[in-house]
């Protein structure tokens, strides 16, 4: 109901207090239930679109919940840019924690949530997509997997044949 009403919402918030004491929605909520003049649906629909409504819009802080989305978003910007930035280096989760100072669990997970895939597969994918490109113009491999910022040569030719499904010196010819 919570995501219903608040689609944004990635987790259900609890609702800090017990509303039967609260005696205006209680006495609102009786209201709906004792009013014999609509039907059963009629009942069901003011329950759900205005009594359950006020309820989470009262007690649920929905605003907290969109500023982290919208924080969620620029630490996503931010990661992605710096990996963007620093491709010809070989940058760990870890340097990405402390550039954005968010725990690298939290950096991975919300990342993961935007992209479908961690930051590090994000990296590995972006420097096989400059290598593709090198490879067509006929580079050498060797110079290829150094300018794209792999360990080293197997560390380049390992991941290209796990993208392509064939080998850098296949893809060439």
């Amino acid at each position: 109901m919570q995501k219903k009403i608040c689609p944004t919402l990635d987790i259900v918030r609890p609702i800090d207090i017990n509303i039967i004491d609260d005696k205006n929605t209680y006495k609102q909520f009786l209201n709906i239930c004792i009013d014999t003049e609509s039907n059963c649906i009629e009942n069901e629909v003011s329950v759900i679109e205005t009594f359950i409504y006020k309820i989470f819009e009262k007690y649920c802080d929905f605003k907290e919940q969109e500023e982290n989305n919208c924080n969620n978003a620029k630490i996503v910007n931010d990661v992605k840019q710096y990996i963007l930035s620093n491709l010809d280096h070989n940058i760990s989760l870890g340097d990405i924690a402390t550039y954005t100072g968010y725990n690298s669990t939290y950096i991975s997970r919300i990342f993961k949530k935007e992209f479908g895939i961690t930051p590090h597969a994000f990296m590995l994918n972006q420097k096989i997509n400059i290598s593709q490109k090198m490879l067509l113009k006929n580079n050498l491999i060797v110079d290829v997997a150094s300018e794209a910022g792999f360990y080293d040569q197997s560390h380049f030719v390992r991941n290209f044949k796990r993208v392509f499904a064939i080998s850098p010196s296949e893809y060439k010819s």
